[in-house]
């Protein structure tokens, strides 16, 4: 994807659409702590029977002002004191996140241009999401993400491709603090992942749109329709994901936060460890295919 900061953009927008909502629903009028204009101009009022005397009125009135304050409706208390809840020694949730990866192809790159076709682009659209529990100030849980580049052209008479596909999972573990809307997270992504590279080259001429629905035509050539229309091959490398981050999280209400997090993933691929369909390439370069990442997400939890 060409501008994958476009798209979180679009989601933060939509975040803080949700976020007026959730606003517009804690506002909430609360009794006011002194009696209103209607009680003081409208005292209430003790009706005693005919010959009794002021003492017993007076102990009458002092019997009814007990009943009278029992009447009134007990004050609202707004969402503000729902936050509080997250100061328990026990928690957790879950969150959906969309980002920006700013991958290392430079090894990967000087291959695909050879194909004739441009670089696969290096800043990408991350998605995935995580998991937590939390025990006090400490948390663990666990997080995947996944992300997609691809290339193609036609630069001679065969139409070329490649595409990466780039995944990574693992445990997490870290430490929160916490505020009345704030709260801040450090911690780690521990585990692995898998790159995968698949290339793609059409073995007949393509030169218009015609060409290339010829030999799937009812009343196209037979020797057309046996032909090995496409080569595709896949060179796959299996790394450790090693992930630090902090993050950064809003309550907009008290069971929904908006996260916003940086990173920087080192996922290395050793020397030799890449595998062209399955089968090791011994010369194969180290590559290390990570870089800072910058994500958003909506976390549901407490």
């Amino acid at each position: 994807m060409k501008h994958p900061l476009s798209m979180v953009v679009l989601l933060v927008l939509s975040i803080f659409l949700i976020h007026a909502a959730c606003i517009a629903q804690e506002k909430g009028t609360s009794p006011a702590d002194t009696a209103t204009t209607s009680d003081l101009f409208n005292p209430p009022r003790v009706i005693t029977p005919e010959g009794t005397n002021d003492a017993e009125a007076g102990q009458a009135a002092v019997v009814a002002a007990p009943d009278a304050q029992a009447e009134e409706p007990e004050k609202k208390q707004g969402c503000a004191s729902c936050y509080q809840n997250r100061n328990q020694r026990g928690g957790g949730g879950g969150q959906f996140d969309i980002g920006v990866a700013f991958l290392n192809l430079s090894d990967i790159n000087a291959q695909v241009t050879q194909m004739g076709i441009p670089a696969l682009s290096d800043e990408v659209l991350i998605m995935g999401g995580k998991g937590y529990g939390r025990i006090g100030h400490f948390i663990i849980g666990g997080a995947g993400y996944g992300a997609t580049t691809e290339s193609s052209g036609i630069p001679d008479c065969c139409a070329r491709y490649a595409r990466l596909d780039f995944g990574y999972g693992g445990l997490i573990l870290g430490a929160t603090t916490y505020g009345s809307r704030h709260q801040f997270i450090g911690g780690v992504l521990l585990g692995g992942g898998q790159a995968k590279i698949t290339r793609r080259r059409n073995s007949r001429e393509i030169m218009s749109w015609d060409d290339a629905w010829d030999p799937f035509k009812k009343d196209g050539p037979d020797s057309l329709a046996t032909e090995d229309l496409n080569i595709t091959s896949e060179i796959t490398g299996d790394f450790i994901a090693i992930e630090p981050f902090v993050s950064f999280k809003y309550w907009m209400c008290s069971f929904m936060a908006l996260d916003f997090s940086a990173s920087y993933l080192r996922a290395e691929i050793r020397r030799g460890q890449w595998k062209l369909d399955g089968v090791r390439i011994p010369d194969s370069p180290e590559s290390n295919l990570g870089g800072p990442i910058l994500k958003v997400g909506i976390h549901f939890g407490v």
